[in-house]
């Protein structure tokens, strides 16, 4: 039997996640893609994540997977943090966020950096991190972030227990916030 050449060695396992990633659900039709959510931050799914050509073109040096178990490797050019979460209401993703959102600063910290954060479709766990990270930064409120990261990928939608801990997570940074003032006037 001979085997075509346009199949690479992961053939039958990308195209499964293909299958899993572009399955119809209740909410809406929407293909595997990468959403832009700020300049050089990008949320996706899975499939468009790990393709090797999405990777290049969007020029992608550093990836977060929002995924209990990673199967695949990128490149030694792209960092890549893992953060073992599954998505159900009951999992702790509040503990990742801040470690989480000072790795992408650092990573945009540089002029030539494009982050990528993704899981399965780029609709719960990465979006969470993608809000903490539009909270943590620019300083706005839960509620204008989850709309911000909507209005550029429309199947965002947070499970209710990580937007639990999103809603805990903002009254953390208002405290930071709080306690920043204080100690800047202590200071002057």
């Amino acid at each position: 039997m001979r085997r075509s050449l346009t199949m690479d060695e992961d053939y039958f396992e990308r195209r499964n996640l293909r299958i899993a990633c572009t399955q119809r659900f209740a909410l809406e039709d929407f293909p595997p893609q990468a959403s832009e959510i700020l300049p050089r931050l990008y949320l996706s799914d899975m499939y468009s994540a790990t393709d090797p050509l999405t990777l290049k073109r969007l020029g992608i040096t550093h990836v977060v997977s929002v995924v209990k178990d990673p199967w695949y490797k990128y490149p030694t050019t792209i960092r890549h943090l893992c953060l073992p979460i599954h998505d159900l209401p009951s999992s702790n993703i509040e503990g990742y966020l801040d470690s989480c959102v000072t790795w992408i600063k650092h990573a945009l910290d540089k002029e030539d950096a494009r982050v990528m954060v993704h899981c399965m479709w780029g609709m719960s766990r990465s979006a969470s991190i993608v809000i903490a990270y539009v909270m943590a930064t620019r300083g706005t409120s839960l509620l204008r972030s989850l709309s911000h990261v909507r209005g550029k990928r429309k199947v965002v939608r947070p499970n209710q227990g990580f937007l639990r801990q999103l809603i805990c997570y903002e009254q953390k940074l208002k405290q930071r916030e709080r306690l920043e003032g204080k100690f800047a006037v202590l200071v002057v």
